[in-house]
């Protein structure tokens, strides 16, 4: 199988790329930085803006699916969480409906097209609850929500189509490099670890080898289709990822961060830290056999912290 992870330079992207060369498939990442990317044997890179498919080499087809991972990071890669200033909110949302549009237009085009496509969006689709939100839950009218329902929409046009289309609504993927897990890891190695507001809203989450392995499933296993909650089935209360964190690092987390001082020094952007999020992955667990490997938060990051 001929895989094309679009936006595929990133942490998930490198990852995918691994899982599928190991399995013997061949993967074209495209990026905006081709010299840049570290690539499995049986993978290749080429350059891509995102906004055109026009100079895109003859060679690189056929095609058997599209992974599209392309968007701005909502708040950053780095320990210092990225603020939302107007332009940052332009930047996630044209990177994201821009490059599904165009990858649907250019399926649409193809003469033999890919048979499968799997697009990105996130869990903030649904309304912030403390209650358990499966697939079927309503959609939320904050800036993150309609930003990831425009970014399905973006790809409805493969709706009258016969290919096998799948939106991944993805949690935060826990990874020690990667935000939010690097900068909890960080401060609390720091003695800095504290609790976000009064530490009940809900957080949801996923290690990245479920991440990983459950798209690996979903492009090889024709029985994916539709909408999925791509999170680990165990969502828990800040408060208690933060006592989590804590066990890990062996630092005591005793920082109260009152919720009026994270929205002054955040602003909008301190939704990602004080709203809540109990999403659950409905859908696999009752549709699906995979069998998550971490299940539970503190498990997940100790294996994750000794990396």
């Amino acid at each position: 199988m001929h895989i094309l992870i679009a936006g595929g330079s990133g942490l998930l992207g490198s990852t995918l790329s691994r899982r599928f060369c190991a399995k013997d498939h061949k993967v074209t990442i495209l990026t905006r930085a081709p010299e840049k990317v570290h690539l499995p044997r049986g993978a290749r890179a080429i350059a891509w803006d995102a906004s055109t498919t026009n100079y895109w080499p003859e060679s690189l087809k056929p095609i058997d699916a599209v992974i599209n991972l392309t968007g701005e990071h909502i708040s950053g890669t780095g320990l210092v969480p990225k603020s939302w200033t107007e332009s940052h909110k332009r930047r996630m949302r044209e990177s994201r409906i821009q490059s599904s549009e165009v990858l649907v237009k250019w399926i649409k085009s193809c003469e033999n097209p890919p048979k499968i496509y799997l697009g990105q969006s996130g869990i903030d689709y649904y309304q912030h609850s403390h209650h358990a939100t499966d697939e079927t839950g309503k959609k939320g009218g904050h800036f993150l929500s309609t930003l990831a329902q425009d970014w399905e929409e973006s790809t409805a046009g493969l709706k009258d189509t016969t290919l096998r289309r799948i939106i991944t609504r993805t949690a935060p993927v826990m990874h020690p490099d990667r935000p939010p897990l690097l900068q909890w890891l960080w401060s609390s190695h720091g003695f800095l670890g504290g609790i976000a507001g009064d530490g009940e809203q809900y957080v949801s989450w996923i290690h990245i080898s479920d991440y990983a392995d459950i798209i690996v499933n979903m492009i090889l296993n024709e029985s994916y289709r539709g909408t999925y909650n791509v999170c680990a089935p165990n969502p828990l209360p800040y408060k208690k990822l933060m006592e989590a964190v804590g066990k890990v690092t062996g630092k005591p987390i005793w920082m109260k961060q009152p919720a009026y001082m994270i929205k002054k020094i955040m602003g909008e952007a301190s939704t990602l830290a004080l709203d809540s999020r109990n999403v659950i992955p409905g859908r696999i667990l009752e549709e699906t056999p995979y069998d998550f490997q971490y299940p539970e938060f503190e498990p997940a990051i100790q294996n994750l912290s000794n990396l």
